[in-house]
């Protein structure tokens, strides 16, 4: 139990600490409790509580035991029966792509930031984190095929709660996401003011508003299925 607990922040690929143990070194036990650990975490808090826990589970491949993510999965769905609480589709669209939008714009702002000659060695690693966040948040939009159902069919989400709800808290999750990402960057860099002047733009893109209208900013589903796709590559 011991070793357990000390594992319970090691992660499968290797990324955790303290010890930076992977694979077959993290126990049978301490697998149990870093997924416990994420859990317990996002329980108390906002709305979609398991759900949105069991997506911060998958947000992370490789990390976590799938076996133990997919028991998970399978105890919450058998009560998963309700169209979500304030479901709206029309915003839930438009917030998709805003998220879609804000990505690119996002993406490309740090990737000057990294590029600049004149960018210092730890402010460079903060816009290529943000790049890396971006790109894991483009491959669960891929994954959930969120922008596909939405402008696909959605009026079958009326008659499958179990996707709207997974398709509400993927967007949700994305957009507290990003905005939490926008905070950290903010705060990193607030105690230097060139540094703040030259990530003013990604802290701006990043912040992903409740349902601004952005279709024009990428009309049509395949443009910002395309636009996906380059950055989860």
């Amino acid at each position: 139990m011991a070793c357990a607990i000390q594992q319970h922040h090691e992660r499968l690929d290797g990324s955790g600490y303290p010890a930076g143990l992977a694979g077959d070194q993290v126990s049978r036990l301490g697998r149990v409790l870093m997924a416990a650990e994420v859990m317990s975490a996002i329980l108390p808090n906002r709305e979609n509580t398991e759900a949105r826990a069991l997506l911060s589970l998958r947000l992370a491949p490789g990390q976590f035991d799938r076996r133990i993510v997919l028991l998970l999965s399978s105890i919450y769905h058998e009560h998963d029966t309700a169209i979500p609480q304030g479901f709206d589709l029309a915003s839930l669209t438009q917030t998709a792509h805003a998220i879609v939008d804000r990505l690119q714009r996002s993406d490309a702002a740090a990737a000057r930031i990294a590029a600049k000659s004149s960018t210092r060695g730890s402010w460079r690693q903060l816009a290529e984190e943000a790049r890396k966040m971006c790109a894991i948040s483009a491959k669960l939009m891929l994954s959930t095929g969120v922008l596909s159902t939405l402008d696909g069919s959605p009026q079958n989400l009326q008659q499958n709660p179990s996707i709207a709800n997974e398709l509400h808290v993927v967007v949700t999750e994305l957009k507290w996401r990003m905005r939490a990402l926008s905070r950290h960057v903010a705060l990193r860099v607030s105690q230097s003011k060139g540094a703040s002047i030259a990530f003013e733009e990604l802290v701006e893109s990043l912040y992903v508003a409740e349902a601004p209208a952005c279709k024009a900013a990428c009309p049509g589903t395949s443009c910002d299925s395309e636009a996906v796709e380059a950055m989860a590559a």
